[in-house]
């Protein structure tokens, strides 16, 4: 099964780097150097899909970067090359994360499309030069994702066969190569020029607490925020009240604010809770000073959000935000420009008063730090991506109705197992289920693939193999 060499694969990228690993046995090599032939090397074609100028579909090899290479990309509007890949090696996604800036080559995930371990790394290099400059078209243009589209992450590692002993030797060279791996995820994420950034903070804390054999996957709208991945063709909300405004406010305050917010210890909606005052980070002070209103003016919303921490007992920080009625039109779908976004307003007061902490935007500005976000903000933290596509309803998906579990993945190997199109191993797969994941299987064919029904109502094809009757 192709999917089982994939962290193979991913292990020969490594040492592939240059660095040295010596064996007392050449069997171990032998073996990882068969499973990579065995695993079919990424395509590269013309794209005959929307918003797809090229795509590169299958796994990644140090080879696609030169295949990259040879794209013209001195045509209008730029090349956007859109991904479909379970990974590979990380020394071919750190070789396409170098050449794609030095191309121009925006990146995209189309839906139903998945982009993980070394195509993810590619995919977060994706930028063009655009007549805005370095500013903040490239905040917003550089790469995205559609809601239906699977984007994941982890750290390098190894993965080496469990059927053998190694001397400590073998495990201080092969320590040592999984370190300048490691290295070379940090000094990818300092790449950067203007207010572009290929990995923030946030990303990087994700990549590297996540082991190989696991996946960090942005599935909600506070992993896209604090990532820093762009949303396109989201569907927005039917209307916006101080809820609404409230969320957008919290995220453009989270992406520009102190640390602290951008980098939660757990959970992407831990920095949404610090930022509202909840939970165990109530603070009862600060939390009655916490305040929302939205107007309509003139064809534009206007929105206010008060209370905000500056690390100061005397001083204010409150958002304001305006952005045009017409964006929010039922059927409108917008994308990444200026145009579809909504100007914010960071701004630190002079002094809080007391007694009338409604007003605090009328006290004297210290500071103001003026940006724009995209619209998707104004939904709530937890929303899932894939109700935020054209035809979802913006709010958490329910459970499939009558959906009712009849196996579960088991696949101690690797710990996932890929949900496809069809029946087999070429077709493109719609996501990946971990290890435990109840399913629910129709028919079985004569090839051992069998329909898999996810719990979100997402169909497709499975390798029975890997699935293990529930009780």
């Amino acid at each position: 099964m192709l999917d089982n060499f994939i962290l193979a694969t991913h292990y020969v990228g490594v040492v592939n780097q240059g660095a040295e690993m010596k064996f007392t046995s050449g069997c171990v090599l032998l073996l990882l150097l068969l499973c990579a032939g065995t695993a079919s090397a990424a395509t590269l074609k013309s794209s005959a899909l929307p918003g797809c100028d090229y795509e590169l579909v299958g796994d990644i090899t140090t080879a696609d970067a030169e295949k990259v290479e040879r794209i013209d990309t001195e045509v209008d509007g730029g090349v956007t090359l859109c991904l479909n890949s379970p990974g590979g090696s990380v020394t071919g996604g750190l070789k396409l994360f170098e050449l794609l800036p030095r191309k121009n080559i925006t990146t995209r995930i189309p839906p139903d499309w998945v982009c993980e371990s070394a195509c993810a790394v590619a995919f977060m290099a994706g930028r063009i030069e655009t007549g805005l400059g370095m500013g903040i078209a490239h905040a917003y243009a550089g790469h995205s994702m559609e809601p239906g589209g699977t984007l994941g992450f982890h750290a390098p590692g190894l993965n080496l066969p469990t059927d053998r002993q190694y001397s400590g030797e073998e495990v201080d060279a092969a320590f040592r190569i999984a370190l300048t791996a490691a290295q070379r995820y940090f000094r990818a994420s300092l790449t950067e020029e203007g207010e572009w950034r290929a990995f923030n903070e946030y990303l990087l804390a994700r990549i590297l607490e996540t082991p190989a054999d696991s996946m960090y996957r942005i599935e909600t709208v506070a992993d896209a925020v604090l990532g820093g991945i762009n949303l396109s063709q989201v569907r927005l909300p039917a209307r916006v009240g101080d809820a609404e405004i409230a969320n957008l406010c919290d995220a453009a305050f989270i992406v520009r604010g102190p640390l602290v917010y951008r980098v939660p210890k757990s959970t992407a909606i831990e920095s949404y809770r610090r930022v509202r005052n909840e939970g165990e980070f109530s603070d009862e002070d600060r939390a009655f000073f916490r305040t929302v209103s939205t107007q309509s003016q003139n064809g534009r919303i206007v929105g206010r959000v008060g209370g905000y921490d500056v690390r100061s007992a005397t001083r204010a920080t409150g958002c304001e935000v305006t952005f045009d009625l017409v964006h929010l039109e039922e059927s409108y779908v917008f994308s990444h420009w200026l145009a579809n976004g909504a100007e914010i307003k960071l701004i630190t007061y002079d002094r809080w008063d007391d007694s009338h902490p409604q007003d605090w935007w009328r006290l004297p500005e210290i500071e103001v730090n003026t940006f724009w976000v995209p619209l998707w903000y104004l939904y709530a933290p937890e929303t899932p991506l894939v109700a935020l596509s054209p035809g979802g309803t913006g709010e958490p998906a329910a459970p499939s109705a009558g959906f009712e579990a009849t196996h579960v993945v088991e696949s101690l190997d690797t710990g996932f197992l890929n949900l496809r199109q069809g029946p087999g191993n070429d077709e493109p797969v719609i996501a990946r289920m971990d290890h435990g994941v109840a399913v629910a299987v129709g028919e079985l064919n004569a090839r051992g693939w069998a329909k898999v029904t996810l719990q979100d109502g997402r169909r497709g094809w499975a390798y029975a193999r890997y699935l293990v009757a529930s009780d």
